[in-house]
């Protein structure tokens, strides 16, 4: 038991739970956000001008009525001016998101990433930046599956802050890897080996979404290669797997006729693998030990 709980000497259920709060806040602000982007990003739009309106009367939406999560129940989902619905979406996209930031802050800074191989420090520069990338990951392959849904096509730019998060992580936590390629190897091996990972597993993807929908997209090489760089291979190659087996169930249940978004699934398998971590390791050394 004191080996479960050695991290509250740093980071007490004081400090632990305003914190775990205030990342659901701010998770919630994140995705509602998102949501501009996924909208405005494929359009050419800017995404800070005009300020948000409701598409259906094009009024300007009041700074109270856009407080994420809580304004859409408030308004019961309708616009304020018109009464038209507003799309449930954009509530399930703020909750989403601020849950998965809650839950990657106690699983990894707050616990001082107990569910991580290796060992952390809550005060060392790598579990935090391990935490940044891991929520700008998610977050961008949730907003890559969602732009896939509605257009058919993911802009590049979608990428760029989360190839600088990326680069910096780099730069400046020389323990960014919780598990690395191999034994003694070294982090730019380790991104290396990811990248041909993601790539490959990409390439499955990629031909698995357009065998069962017809279309994919080469965003879904793209978000893969992400994902090996950020993971490592070992993630990125569980991630796969575990993907295209819920995808190829779900998308042959629902039909051709209603495609799913690959990117949503990997966003999905992320977020499980990286808090179970540990458990994967384990669970391949029970399935083959040394």
């Amino acid at each position: 038991m004191p080996g479960l709980i050695h991290w509250m000497d740093d980071f007490p259920l004081r400090i632990a739970i305003p914190f775990a709060f205030w990342l659901f806040c701010c998770g919630a602000c994140i995705g509602s956000f998102l949501n501009v982007v996924v909208y405005r990003l494929p359009l050419g739009k800017n995404l800070s001008r005009p300020p948000s309106s409701c598409p259906s009367c094009d009024q300007r939406i009041r700074w109270y009525d856009n407080i994420p999560i809580i304004s859409w129940i408030c308004l019961k989902g309708r616009c304020r001016n018109c009464k038209e619905p507003i799309a449930i979406r954009y509530l399930l996209v703020e909750g989403i998101v601020a849950s998965s930031f809650m839950l990657l802050g106690i699983a990894e800074p707050i616990t001082a990433g107990s569910v991580l191989p290796g060992d952390y420090e809550i005060q060392d520069v790598n579990i935090w930046m391990i935490f940044l990338t891991h929520l700008a990951l998610l977050t961008t392959l949730l907003g890559a599956g969602l732009i896939w849904r509605d257009h058919g096509r993911v802009p590049a730019r979608l990428f760029s802050t989360l190839l600088v998060i990326l680069v910096v992580a780099q730069l400046v936590a020389p323990d960014f890897y919780p598990q690395l390629a191999s034994a003694g190897s070294q982090r730019g091996v380790t991104l290396l080996a990811g990248l041909v990972t993601g790539l490959l597993a990409g390439g499955v993807l990629f031909l698995l979404e357009r065998l069962l929908c017809g279309k994919s997209s080469i965003s879904v090489l793209a978000s893969l290669a992400i994902v090996g760089m950020v993971l490592g291979w070992q993630l990125t190659a569980a991630a796969m797997v575990v993907v295209a087996g819920c995808y190829l169930l779900l998308q042959l249940a629902v039909g051709r006729r209603r495609p799913l978004p690959v990117l949503l699934f990997t966003a999905a398998a992320s977020l499980l693998l990286i808090v179970r971590w540990q458990w994967w390791l384990d669970l391949l050394s029970a399935a083959f030990p040394a």
